[in-house]
Protein backbone atom coordinates (compact mmCIF):
# COMPACT_ATOMS: atom_id res chain seq x y z
CA UNK A 1 0.00 0.00 0.00
CA UNK A 2 2.94 2.56 0.71
CA UNK A 3 2.97 2.34 -3.65
CA UNK A 4 -0.33 3.67 -3.67
CA UNK A 5 0.75 6.78 -1.65
CA UNK A 6 3.81 7.50 -3.77
CA UNK A 7 1.81 7.52 -7.19
CA UNK A 8 2.15 11.24 -7.49
CA UNK A 9 5.82 10.61 -6.64
CA UNK A 10 6.64 8.18 -9.06
CA UNK A 11 4.27 10.22 -11.80
CA UNK A 12 6.60 13.46 -10.53
CA UNK A 13 9.69 10.87 -11.10
CA UNK A 14 9.35 10.74 -15.06
CA UNK A 15 9.39 14.55 -14.41
CA UNK A 16 12.75 14.62 -12.65
CA UNK A 17 14.06 11.74 -15.09
CA UNK A 18 13.02 13.48 -18.44
CA UNK A 19 15.06 16.67 -17.58
CA UNK A 20 18.46 14.87 -16.58
CA UNK A 21 17.83 12.29 -19.80
CA UNK A 22 16.87 14.96 -22.07
CA UNK A 23 19.60 17.13 -21.47
CA UNK A 24 21.55 14.32 -22.01
CA UNK A 25 19.46 13.27 -25.32
CA UNK A 26 19.90 16.87 -26.65
CA UNK A 27 24.03 16.72 -25.89
CA UNK A 28 24.57 13.54 -27.89
CA UNK A 29 22.65 15.36 -31.05
CA UNK A 30 25.22 17.70 -30.64
CA UNK A 31 27.81 14.82 -31.20
CA UNK A 32 26.17 13.67 -34.28
CA UNK A 33 27.82 14.55 -37.41
CA UNK A 34 25.40 16.18 -40.23
CA UNK A 35 22.00 16.75 -39.78
CA UNK A 36 22.00 20.18 -38.16
CA UNK A 37 23.19 18.24 -34.67
CA UNK A 38 23.60 21.71 -32.33
CA UNK A 39 20.75 23.22 -33.71
CA UNK A 40 18.21 20.53 -32.86
CA UNK A 41 20.48 19.80 -29.60
CA UNK A 42 19.54 23.76 -29.09
CA UNK A 43 15.56 23.28 -29.78
CA UNK A 44 15.33 20.51 -27.67
CA UNK A 45 17.04 21.82 -24.85
CA UNK A 46 14.60 25.14 -25.66
CA UNK A 47 11.25 23.08 -24.98
CA UNK A 48 13.09 20.80 -22.12
CA UNK A 49 14.36 24.34 -20.01
CA UNK A 50 12.19 27.35 -21.38
CA UNK A 51 12.93 30.04 -23.67
CA UNK A 52 14.65 32.38 -21.20
CA UNK A 53 17.43 29.36 -20.32
CA UNK A 54 20.95 29.84 -20.97
CA UNK A 55 21.26 26.58 -23.19
CA UNK A 56 23.71 27.85 -25.34
CA UNK A 57 25.82 27.73 -21.98
CA UNK A 58 24.53 23.91 -21.21
CA UNK A 59 25.26 23.06 -24.76
CA UNK A 60 28.69 24.35 -24.09
CA UNK A 61 29.23 22.02 -21.21
CA UNK A 62 28.56 19.12 -22.89
CA UNK A 63 30.86 19.99 -25.49
CA UNK A 64 33.63 20.15 -22.97
CA UNK A 65 32.21 16.74 -21.27
CA UNK A 66 32.85 15.18 -24.59
CA UNK A 67 36.29 16.40 -25.08
CA UNK A 68 38.26 13.61 -26.52
CA UNK A 69 39.88 11.28 -23.70
CA UNK A 70 42.93 9.22 -24.00
CA UNK A 71 40.71 5.96 -24.45
CA UNK A 72 40.00 7.70 -27.52
CA UNK A 73 43.64 7.38 -29.14
CA UNK A 74 42.87 3.40 -29.16
CA UNK A 75 39.42 3.35 -30.98
CA UNK A 76 37.11 3.54 -27.96
CA UNK A 77 34.99 6.10 -27.26
CA UNK A 78 35.10 8.23 -23.85
CA UNK A 79 32.36 6.33 -22.34
CA UNK A 80 32.70 3.20 -22.87
CA UNK A 81 36.84 3.73 -21.67
CA UNK A 82 35.84 4.71 -18.72
CA UNK A 83 33.49 2.31 -17.95
CA UNK A 84 36.23 -0.51 -19.00
CA UNK A 85 38.38 0.91 -16.44
CA UNK A 86 35.79 1.26 -13.57
CA UNK A 87 35.25 -2.15 -14.27
CA UNK A 88 39.20 -2.88 -14.11
CA UNK A 89 39.77 -0.69 -11.05
CA UNK A 90 42.15 1.14 -12.86
CA UNK A 91 40.44 4.36 -13.32
CA UNK A 92 38.08 6.66 -12.52
CA UNK A 93 36.01 5.74 -9.68
CA UNK A 94 32.17 7.64 -9.28
CA UNK A 95 32.30 9.06 -6.00
CA UNK A 96 30.63 7.27 -3.40
CA UNK A 97 29.34 8.55 0.67
CA UNK A 98 32.71 9.31 1.53
CA UNK A 99 33.00 11.37 -1.27
CA UNK A 100 29.76 13.31 -0.69
CA UNK A 101 30.49 13.78 3.09
CA UNK A 102 34.30 15.14 2.22
CA UNK A 103 32.67 17.88 -0.49
CA UNK A 104 30.18 20.01 0.97
CA UNK A 105 28.97 21.03 -2.77
CA UNK A 106 27.77 17.20 -3.01
CA UNK A 107 26.80 17.36 0.38
CA UNK A 108 24.58 19.85 0.59
CA UNK A 109 22.57 19.21 -2.16
CA UNK A 110 22.35 15.31 -1.81
CA UNK A 111 21.22 16.50 2.25
CA UNK A 112 18.52 18.53 0.44
CA UNK A 113 17.57 16.07 -1.74
CA UNK A 114 17.08 13.18 1.18
CA UNK A 115 15.73 15.63 3.25
CA UNK A 116 12.63 16.18 0.67
CA UNK A 117 11.90 12.30 0.64
CA UNK A 118 11.61 12.60 4.26
CA UNK A 119 9.13 15.44 4.38
CA UNK A 120 7.07 13.39 1.96
CA UNK A 121 6.86 10.08 4.06
CA UNK A 122 6.72 11.82 7.43
CA UNK A 123 3.43 14.02 5.92
CA UNK A 124 1.69 10.93 6.62
CA UNK A 125 0.63 10.49 3.56
CA UNK A 126 0.70 6.65 2.89
CA UNK A 127 -1.49 7.03 6.41
CA UNK A 128 -3.85 8.78 4.62
CA UNK A 129 -4.36 6.81 1.50
CA UNK A 130 -4.41 3.46 3.32
CA UNK A 131 -6.88 4.04 6.40
CA UNK A 132 -8.75 6.65 3.98
CA UNK A 133 -11.87 4.24 4.14
CA UNK A 134 -11.86 3.59 8.36
CA UNK A 135 -11.70 6.83 9.16
CA UNK A 136 -14.20 8.47 6.76
CA UNK A 137 -16.28 5.24 7.45
CA UNK A 138 -17.37 4.78 3.77
CA UNK A 139 -15.21 3.09 0.68
CA UNK A 140 -16.92 5.63 -1.21
CA UNK A 141 -15.43 8.75 -0.16
CA UNK A 142 -11.86 7.01 -0.08
CA UNK A 143 -12.65 5.89 -3.97
CA UNK A 144 -13.87 10.12 -4.49
CA UNK A 145 -10.27 10.86 -2.54
CA UNK A 146 -8.08 9.03 -4.89
CA UNK A 147 -9.75 10.24 -8.10
CA UNK A 148 -8.78 13.74 -6.67
CA UNK A 149 -5.31 12.79 -6.10
CA UNK A 150 -5.24 11.43 -10.29
CA UNK A 151 -6.93 14.50 -11.13
CA UNK A 152 -4.56 17.16 -8.83
CA UNK A 153 -0.92 15.10 -10.33
CA UNK A 154 -1.86 15.95 -14.01
CA UNK A 155 -2.49 19.47 -13.03
CA UNK A 156 1.14 19.74 -11.06
CA UNK A 157 2.72 18.93 -14.69
CA UNK A 158 0.87 21.31 -16.47
CA UNK A 159 1.69 24.62 -13.60
CA UNK A 160 4.99 23.18 -12.02
CA UNK A 161 7.38 25.29 -14.42
CA UNK A 162 4.86 28.37 -14.46
CA UNK A 163 4.82 28.72 -10.53
CA UNK A 164 8.30 27.38 -9.63
CA UNK A 165 9.28 24.09 -7.62
CA UNK A 166 9.68 26.25 -4.31
CA UNK A 167 6.54 28.05 -4.39
CA UNK A 168 4.80 24.61 -5.19
CA UNK A 169 6.21 23.36 -2.36
CA UNK A 170 5.69 25.90 -0.04
CA UNK A 171 1.97 25.84 -0.97
CA UNK A 172 1.94 22.52 -0.92
CA UNK A 173 2.88 21.78 2.56
CA UNK A 174 1.06 24.93 3.83
CA UNK A 175 -2.17 23.35 2.56
CA UNK A 176 -1.38 20.00 4.00
CA UNK A 177 -0.47 21.01 7.11
CA UNK A 178 -3.76 22.82 7.24
CA UNK A 179 -6.09 19.95 6.56
CA UNK A 180 -4.07 17.32 8.86
CA UNK A 181 -4.71 20.37 11.74
CA UNK A 182 -9.04 20.54 10.45
CA UNK A 183 -8.74 16.40 10.81
CA UNK A 184 -6.92 16.29 14.32
CA UNK A 185 -9.03 18.55 15.48
CA UNK A 186 -12.34 16.85 14.29
CA UNK A 187 -10.51 13.77 16.07
CA UNK A 188 -9.66 15.31 19.14
CA UNK A 189 -13.78 16.93 19.35
CA UNK A 190 -15.20 13.78 18.70
CA UNK A 191 -13.00 10.31 19.45
CA UNK A 192 -11.37 9.72 22.44
CA UNK A 193 -7.71 8.62 22.72
CA UNK A 194 -7.06 5.13 21.28
CA UNK A 195 -10.39 5.73 19.18
CA UNK A 196 -12.74 3.66 21.83
CA UNK A 197 -10.25 0.76 21.32
CA UNK A 198 -10.29 1.13 17.30
CA UNK A 199 -6.76 2.16 16.66
CA UNK A 200 -6.28 2.78 13.41
CA UNK A 201 -10.01 1.75 12.49
CA UNK A 202 -11.46 4.14 14.35
CA UNK A 203 -14.37 6.29 12.87
CA UNK A 204 -15.54 9.23 13.17
CA UNK A 205 -19.29 10.00 13.94
CA UNK A 206 -21.39 9.46 10.81
CA UNK A 207 -22.25 13.41 11.45
CA UNK A 208 -18.80 14.81 10.20
CA UNK A 209 -17.77 12.05 8.13
CA UNK A 210 -17.89 14.61 4.94
CA UNK A 211 -16.36 17.23 6.77
CA UNK A 212 -13.67 14.79 7.70
CA UNK A 213 -13.77 13.54 3.95
CA UNK A 214 -13.70 16.95 2.36
CA UNK A 215 -10.14 17.27 4.48
CA UNK A 216 -8.93 14.73 3.31
CA UNK A 217 -9.36 15.46 -0.43
CA UNK A 218 -7.88 18.63 0.14
CA UNK A 219 -4.42 16.92 1.94
CA UNK A 220 -4.56 14.86 -1.23
CA UNK A 221 -4.73 17.81 -3.20
CA UNK A 222 -2.32 19.48 -2.15
CA UNK A 223 0.38 16.71 -1.64
CA UNK A 224 -0.40 16.04 -5.84
CA UNK A 225 0.43 19.39 -6.67
CA UNK A 226 3.59 19.50 -4.30
CA UNK A 227 5.27 17.10 -2.04
CA UNK A 228 4.52 14.73 -4.24
CA UNK A 229 6.00 14.91 -7.38
CA UNK A 230 8.48 17.52 -6.72
CA UNK A 231 10.95 15.72 -4.30
CA UNK A 232 11.32 12.98 -7.29
CA UNK A 233 11.57 16.16 -9.92
CA UNK A 234 14.55 17.48 -7.64
CA UNK A 235 16.49 13.93 -7.83
CA UNK A 236 17.18 14.88 -11.22
CA UNK A 237 17.99 18.65 -11.16
CA UNK A 238 19.97 18.94 -7.64
CA UNK A 239 22.19 16.04 -7.90
CA UNK A 240 25.42 16.71 -10.24
CA UNK A 241 25.82 14.08 -12.65
CA UNK A 242 28.83 12.29 -11.47
CA UNK A 243 26.65 11.91 -7.72
CA UNK A 244 23.54 11.40 -9.86
CA UNK A 245 23.06 7.39 -9.70
CA UNK A 246 24.48 7.16 -5.94
CA UNK A 247 22.04 9.91 -4.90
CA UNK A 248 19.01 9.25 -6.49
CA UNK A 249 19.84 5.57 -4.93
CA UNK A 250 20.01 6.88 -1.58
CA UNK A 251 17.07 8.99 -1.77
CA UNK A 252 14.79 6.57 -2.68
CA UNK A 253 15.61 4.21 0.00
CA UNK A 254 15.21 7.15 2.39
CA UNK A 255 12.16 7.24 0.62
CA UNK A 256 11.19 3.27 1.37
CA UNK A 257 12.14 3.36 4.72
CA UNK A 258 10.25 6.25 6.01
CA UNK A 259 7.38 5.23 4.31
CA UNK A 260 8.09 1.71 6.05
CA UNK A 261 7.79 3.57 9.67
CA UNK A 262 5.22 5.81 8.82
CA UNK A 263 2.92 3.07 8.08
CA UNK A 264 4.07 1.15 10.78
CA UNK A 265 3.73 3.71 13.59
CA UNK A 266 0.37 4.74 12.42
CA UNK A 267 -2.23 2.42 14.12
CA UNK A 268 0.21 2.99 17.58
CA UNK A 269 0.24 6.70 16.91
CA UNK A 270 -3.81 6.22 16.63
CA UNK A 271 -3.86 4.55 19.99
CA UNK A 272 -2.15 7.08 21.51
CA UNK A 273 -4.58 10.01 20.08
CA UNK A 274 -6.46 10.26 16.98
CA UNK A 275 -5.87 13.81 17.25
CA UNK A 276 -2.47 14.15 17.83
CA UNK A 277 -1.99 11.63 15.16
CA UNK A 278 -3.02 14.40 12.61
CA UNK A 279 -1.43 17.46 14.81
CA UNK A 280 1.99 15.38 14.20
CA UNK A 281 1.41 15.50 10.45
CA UNK A 282 0.50 19.14 10.73
CA UNK A 283 3.40 19.72 12.43
CA UNK A 284 6.04 17.82 9.79
CA UNK A 285 4.26 19.82 6.86
CA UNK A 286 4.65 23.42 8.51
CA UNK A 287 8.23 22.33 9.04
CA UNK A 288 8.77 21.21 5.49
CA UNK A 289 7.47 24.43 4.00
CA UNK A 290 9.98 26.64 6.67
CA UNK A 291 13.09 23.99 5.09
CA UNK A 292 12.29 24.71 1.62
CA UNK A 293 12.16 28.26 2.44
CA UNK A 294 15.22 28.55 3.75
CA UNK A 295 17.07 25.76 2.05
CA UNK A 296 15.84 24.25 -1.29
CA UNK A 297 17.26 26.57 -4.40
CA UNK A 298 14.53 27.19 -7.61
CA UNK A 299 15.55 25.59 -10.00
CA UNK A 300 13.33 26.63 -12.93
CA UNK A 301 14.62 27.24 -15.77
CA UNK A 302 18.09 26.94 -14.76
CA UNK A 303 20.98 24.47 -16.40
CA UNK A 304 22.10 21.37 -14.63
CA UNK A 305 25.89 23.65 -14.04
CA UNK A 306 23.92 26.41 -13.21
CA UNK A 307 22.18 24.48 -9.92
CA UNK A 308 25.55 23.30 -9.64
CA UNK A 309 27.22 26.76 -8.97
CA UNK A 310 24.64 27.25 -6.77
CA UNK A 311 25.80 24.88 -4.58
CA UNK A 312 29.22 25.47 -4.86
CA UNK A 313 28.67 29.26 -4.06
CA UNK A 314 26.54 27.66 -0.79
CA UNK A 315 29.42 25.37 -0.02
CA UNK A 316 32.38 28.36 -0.06
CA UNK A 317 30.14 30.29 2.29
CA UNK A 318 30.14 27.54 4.88
CA UNK A 319 33.68 27.06 4.98
CA UNK A 320 36.73 25.52 3.11
CA UNK A 321 35.53 22.91 0.54
CA UNK A 322 37.36 19.94 0.88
Amino acid sequence: MAWDGMGGGRAGACSGASNGIGARVAALAVLCPGGGGFRKAREALERLRGADAAVDEELAGYEAEAAPSPFEGEGVSRGEGQVASEVAGTGVRRPGLAEVLKDRALLIPVGIGVSMQVFQQFSGINSFIMFTGGVVGSPVLGALVMGAQVLATTVSFAVVDRAGRRAMLVASSLVMAASSAVLGLLFHLHVPPGGGGGGAHAALPAGIRHAAAAAIVVYIVGFSLGLGPIPWTLNGELFPGRIRAFASSLATLTNWLCACLSVWSFDRLQSWSPGGTFFLYSGACALCSAFVVFCVPETRGKSLEEIEQVFRRRAGCCGKNK
